[in-house]
């Protein structure tokens, strides 16, 4: 009988980096390929299923170079001893500092391993990889990277079952609000003020806002209600599909899940990058989103003020047909393999 075959997946931080891989994972696993996951405090993480086998490692970010160099050694130790114990075929790296250990352990011991970059930005740590990796793949345009589909979770609902999974209405245009994986509190502020620029006679929509935890959903909630709008506002989503499938428009930053999300559901959005990013990396994504779908606008924050939010939000509410025709077009066109059945035909 043939071994069968594993596969390691080394990831970590947010769901923007968890959630793809998860997905990913279960795709793997149907076609009865052993996944395992490592990487930097995975025993710590709220978005790393429970179903899933994992080895977390201390760890830190790069740029600390006095406290991660002493935390990275350990991971190393770990990952190496992880790795021997279950002499995977594959290696499969996500991208941050989480990754940084399992990787170098797999150079260490010759094991093969890939490059997935989700962003529009090559990471520090693939940058630091990419070189030695069998085969480089992408969601966004990469130079002399292989591109491929962002594993979602594929769940879905029709609007009208969306709808009424929130208790809201048919007939109104729906906006939801969401800032990532872990919510957005400047983006929630500003949007809170932008509503209040708006004309009451213009007022005419319902809101899914999902928060982040503890970061102003009581306040969001008092205000849409004294507007009289009807509302869901809550800190965490676990069943996205919904909330994509009842909107008609999105408000978000630009992280690559976001972006393959507003594809695969097709919904237009008017998206905020995150103002701290170091690489600019959103800003780029939200750019492709607009130019080579053309299924989004774009804000920086630095200089956003509530009555720019509001003049944006209500143009693309007038504008959100052809916005959604042009992702639709884009989808049809749209050639590139799944990362699943990429690795699937290559490698196994």
């Amino acid at each position: 009988m043939d071994q069968k075959k594993k596969v390691i997946l080394a990831c970590g931080g947010s769901g923007g980096h968890l959630y793809p891989a998860q997905e990913l994972a279960l795709q793997l696993i149907r076609e009865g390929i052993e996944v395992s996951f490592i990487g930097v405090d995975l025993d710590k993480s709220s978005f790393l299923s429970n179903e899933f086998r994992r080895c977390s490692l201390p760890g830190a970010p790069l740029k600390n170079p006095i406290r991660s160099t002493f935390l990275h050694a350990k991971g190393l130790l770990k990952s190496l001893s992880f790795m021997r114990r279950q002499a995977p075929h594959l290696i499969i790296g996500f991208g941050s500092y989480h990754s940084f250990t399992p990787l170098l352990a797999a150079r260490l011991l010759k094991t093969p391993y890939l490059i997935f970059e989700a962003n529009s930005v090559l990471g520090r740590v693939n940058r630091l990889f990419v070189k030695k990796a069998q085969k480089s793949l992408s969601f966004f345009p990469h130079s002399e990277m292989v591109r491929v589909k962002m594993p979602i979770r594929c769940k879905r609902a029709t609007k009208d079952e969306a709808l009424k999974h929130y208790g809201l209405e048919k007939e109104k245009c729906t906006l939801l609000i969401c800032g990532g994986s872990q919510g957005a509190l400047s983006l929630n502020q500003l949007f809170m003020k932008a509503l209040k620029e708006i004309p009451s006679s213009l007022r005419h929509f319902q809101i899914i806002h999902i928060t982040g935890l503890g970061k102003k959903e009581g306040e969001a909630k008092r205000l849409y209600s004294a507007f009289g709008i009807k509302n869901v506002v809550i800190p965490f989503e676990l069943e996205m599909h919904y909330a994509y499938a009842a909107s008609d428009l999105v408000l978000a930053r630009a992280g690559a899940g976001t972006i393959a999300d507003l594809v695969a559901y097709e919904r237009p959005a008017l998206l905020i990058p995150y103002p701290f990013e170091t690489d600019g990396h959103q800003t780029k994504n939200a750019a492709f989103m607009k130019l080579a779908v053309g299924g989004a606008e774009f804000l920086s924050e630095k200089d956003l003020t509530p009555e720019k939010l509001a003049e944006n939000l209500l143009n693309i509410m007038r504008k959100k047909e052809p916005m959604k025709k042009a992702i639709s077009f884009f989808k049809a066109n749209d050639h590139r393999k799944e990362l699943s059945e990429y690795l699937l035909k290559e490698y196994f």
